[in-house]
């Protein structure tokens, strides 16, 4: 049962309160810099060295990438390597990307950090998740009428979880 407020000032106390408790899912500049760059590094990975692949495979998804054009460049690596055939700048090229782009792409990263790559590609989406999940949870503990402390514990190792996550990775 949602509470009922009709001071406006306390209506807006109680709105800003929220806002700091649950703030806006979205990646901070930096965080989104070192995404974008462990995509290119990871992709660059398994164009310079397609045995990889399988292990990129057990850890990263399409929906990991946070563009379109690096998910369908990671699909296309995946349904080459699937189909048997080799994945390389020559068959990459076939299709919507220049061979100049593939080639600046397999100069990143190096394939013997292709784990820690992948991580971070598929860590980006699990906090963001993770971050949306706390939001809504945080949006019907205030309809709740129950505001027990228990639910305020668990609220509070969520977000020290969240945060302890964020300076790993």
């Amino acid at each position: 049962m949602e509470r009922v407020i009709s001071d406006p000032a306390e209506s807006e106390r109680v709105e800003t309160a929220r806002a700091a408790r649950y703030p806006p899912t979205r990646i901070p500049n930096e965080r989104l810099m070192q995404a974008l760059e462990a995509e290119k590094a990871l992709l660059g990975c398994m164009i310079l060295d397609g045995s990889v692949i399988p292990r990129v495979m057990a850890i990263a998804q399409v929906g990991d990438f946070t563009a379109s054009e690096r998910q369908q460049l990671f699909q296309r690596i995946l349904d080459l390597f699937e189909s048997g055939r080799p994945v390389d700048v020559v068959t990459l090229s076939s299709g919507a990307w220049k061979p100049s782009a593939l080639t600046e792409l397999a100069q990143y990263g190096l394939p013997s950090n292709v784990g820690a790559y992948a991580l971070q590609v598929a860590g980006q989406r699990l906090t963001e998740e993770l971050r949306k999940q706390w939001a809504e949870t945080g949006k019907n503990l205030e309809k709740s009428a129950d505001h027990s402390e228990s639910i305020r514990d668990l609220e509070s190792k969520i977000q020290e979880e969240l945060v302890t996550y964020d300076r790993q990775s």
